[in-house]
């Protein structure tokens, strides 16, 4: 601070200098990676700070398949059901995606020039889960990639094979 004496009074002058950089790197970091522990592989968001089921060891297969189910409520506890009790990487703590954590997902890796991991035909269609809700959310080329199904609507569709993707923060 530099103080001086202009007509009899006592004036402070602060300089404040801008730096180029701050203490928050996180624009320097890469916004989807791949790491691997446990012979697994995550799909990491490190801006949203989620970790993916990836790959699992040789068979490389990410999404769970599961036989749809008549009944949406069917569907969500099996979801649940089997995020709850995977172990992948050494993690116990993975749940259900919800229906816009699977989409923004999708649509941000392709947008990063990433492709998710998950398994085709199998997974056409990956689940996210709302409370009592389940939302299909397309994978690939049927419809937009990241579009939305309802419930009843999937059950309706040709194609009506999904699966779930587990996520937990990290």
């Amino acid at each position: 601070m530099n103080y001086r004496f202009i007509g009899g009074a006592l004036v402070a002058s602060i300089l404040i200098v801008g730096c180029g950089s701050s203490s928050d790197n996180s624009s320097d970091v890469e916004r989807f990676t791949k790491v691997t522990l446990n012979g697994d592989t995550l799909e990491q968001d490190n801006t949203k700070k989620l970790q993916w089921v990836g790959s699992a060891g040789a068979d490389g297969n990410a999404c769970q398949a599961n036989p749809i189910a008549d009944m949406e409520a069917g569907a969500v506890a099996s979801a649940n059901e089997h995020c709850w009790a995977l172990v992948f990487a050494g993690y116990a703590d993975w749940r259900a995606p919800t229906a816009t954590e699977q989409a923004d997902m999708i649509i941000e890796m392709r947008a990063a020039g990433q492709t998710p991991f998950y398994t085709v035909p199998s997974c056409p269609r990956l689940m996210g889960v709302d409370g009592s809700i389940a939302t299909a959310v397309n994978t690939h080329n049927l419809e937009p990639v990241g579009a939305l199904t309802s419930w009843s609507d999937l059950l309706d569709l040709p194609k009506t094979n999904y699966g779930v993707k587990c996520v937990r923060a990290f």
